[in-house]
């Protein structure tokens, strides 16, 4: 779907709320390369360190969702430094690793590491599509689920390590616990341990499509199609299940004082205690389906985007404080840079830049749907992905 360019416009709410033309880098892998089939002999699991610590480790920043980065990304309208094309649409979010990488999934079910400057790294082939975010863990070693049900590991150089089955197509991103575990979403939760090993499964009726939350309590919080909120421990045993209202695709979001953020596909956005209890229930009028993650800004308020067009605003308890306007549905989740300026894109082909205050920063236009959330590397370059495969590296004009 194309749409005009539109106006990002702050219109305040009075909602409900119950408390409670770029150079392009063509694709290549020589056959010597790393670039190395799924379908190869795995490799040994022994994983010579990366040079640094990720930049960009896991989908929304970190473990909680938040949407937060350490790092400044553009403040005027930026420029394409680079644009790589790949085969399918780009859903999952870009991440940047300790050498400054640039790793991207695509539903043409290839993994593919760039430089900085979009040179072609390696392409290791997963035998089916990625939508979900992989995750790097910290020693350089990725994660990455398929559409076809099943996880690979892959070493930092693009050499397979292992492949492992779960019993559901993988469609929600990655998370990784703090003693390294790794949350893999499909049918119900997997955890495996950082010696490729699984370490449990905590099943569920139905496929899961939330991506799993890391709680500083040590609890893995996340989503189910049947309305449910469910908090289980590093061991897969159910600690407490509570109700959204509606279907959850969207991630849970935690944020500093322990609340537990979900909206569900009636538009509502629940905020649960630590325990499972309620804390407060946002009801906009209408049913407007939430399903990103709620990004967690500097000031600590709330913003996620609608299907209805644009991105809604609240504090921490969920009065409704603003309402910025789109011209279409915000699938994408936010990202935050560290001076506060909130970045998301939109079915109207945009990539907008807003204040927290809600002043608009800028707008650009990249063609195509904008469904997965934005990377911010150390130089401030945004790298994100869209519908029509292209990933996009932009940077402030001089």
């Amino acid at each position: 779907m194309r749409a005009e360019r539109g106006l990002l416009v702050l219109i305040l709410l009075a909602g409900a709320c119950r408390p409670a033309a770029a150079p392009s880098v063509a694709p290549a892998c020589a056959p010597a390369s790393p670039c190395a089939s799924a379908h190869a002999t795995a490799g040994p699991p022994s994983m010579p360190a990366p040079a640094a610590a990720p930049v960009e480790a896991l989908f929304m920043g970190d473990a909680q969702h938040t949407g937060r980065s350490n790092h400044h990304g553009p403040r005027r309208t930026p420029a394409v430094k680079w644009r790589f094309q790949s085969e399918g649409r780009i859903q999952a979010a870009p991440l940047i690793d300790g050498r400054g990488h640039v790793i991207v999934a695509s539903l043409d079910g290839k993994l593919r590491a760039l430089t900085a400057e979009g040179a072609p790294v390696f392409e290791l082939d997963a035998g089916a599509p990625i939508s979900a975010t992989p995750v790097i863990a910290s020693d350089g070693t990725i994660w990455v689920g398929t559409e076809g049900g099943r996880v690979l590991t892959v070493r930092h150089d693009g050499q397979l390590l292992a492949r492992h089955a779960v019993g559901a197509p993988v469609r929600a991103a990655l998370a990784l616990a703090p003693d390294g575990t790794v949350l893999v979403a499909a049918d119900g939760v997997h955890g495996f341990t950082r010696e490729l090993t699984r370490r449990f499964h905590h099943p569920t009726a139905d496929r899961i499509h939330s991506a799993p939350a890391v709680h500083p309590s040590g609890l893995v919080v996340f989503g189910t199609v049947h309305g449910q909120v469910r908090a289980i421990d590093l061991e897969g045993r159910l600690r407490w299940e509570a109700k959204a209202g509606a279907a959850v695709e969207a991630a849970p979001t935690v944020i500093d004082d322990g609340t537990i953020v979900v909206g569900n596909l009636l538009g509502h956005v629940v905020g649960l205690a630590p325990d499972g209890s309620e804390r407060f229930r946002f009801e906009p009028e209408g049913e407007f389906g939430v399903h990103a993650a709620v990004a967690f800004t500097r000031t600590g308020m709330l913003a996620v985007g609608r299907d209805d067009g644009g991105v809604q605003v609240f504090d921490r308890m969920g009065h409704p404080i603003a309402h910025f306007q789109t011209s279409a549905a915000v699938r994408a989740p936010i990202r935050v840079d560290a001076g506060g300026t909130l970045y998301v894109g939109s079915r109207d082909d945009n990539l907008y830049a807003f204040s927290e205050d809600g002043t608009p920063r800028w707008l650009y236009n990249l063609g195509q749907d904008i469904d997965a959330p934005a990377a911010i590397a150390k130089d401030g370059t945004l790298y994100v992905g869209t519908d029509h495969g292209a990933l996009y590296a932009l940077h402030e004009s001089p």
